[in-house]
């Protein structure tokens, strides 16, 4: 074989290995893409469901505002009947002592009518 086939040989040869490279190159290149489009996709998914995320939180964070809200009106509920009960045990230490007043009265008149019955006896 001459120097010019041989060149022609190992020409030839370079051309199959760049056309086979070619090849295994856009296959590459065809998988980059496809890997692109499945993060896209991904990425897309994931925004939406930022979103959905981000509305529910909006939602829960009304709804605890809204629970806060209900508490504290039950908090002022509750220190308004404590509030009543106070006054009502009140009313009744109040009514108590005048009951007892009126006992200490009641036997003190008894007393006086019992000794001016016996003055008339």
């Amino acid at each position: 074989m001459t120097v010019e086939q041989r060149l022609g040989s190992i020409e030839q040869n370079i051309l199959n290995l760049a056309e086979a490279n070619q090849g295994q190159y856009e296959r590459i290149l065809d998988a980059i893409d496809r890997q692109n489009e499945a993060t896209r996709q991904y990425s897309e998914a994931m925004r939406q469901s930022n979103i959905a995320v981000a509305r529910q939180l909006d939602t829960l964070t009304q709804q605890v505002g809204t629970f806060t809200e209900g508490l504290t009106e039950l908090r002022l509920g509750f220190t308004e009947i404590k509030e009543g009960f106070v006054e009502i045990r009140e009313g009744f230490i109040q009514l108590n002592q005048t009951a007892e007043r009126q006992e200490r009265n009641i036997d003190r008149l008894v007393g006086i009518v019992e000794a001016l019955v016996q003055k008339q006896s």
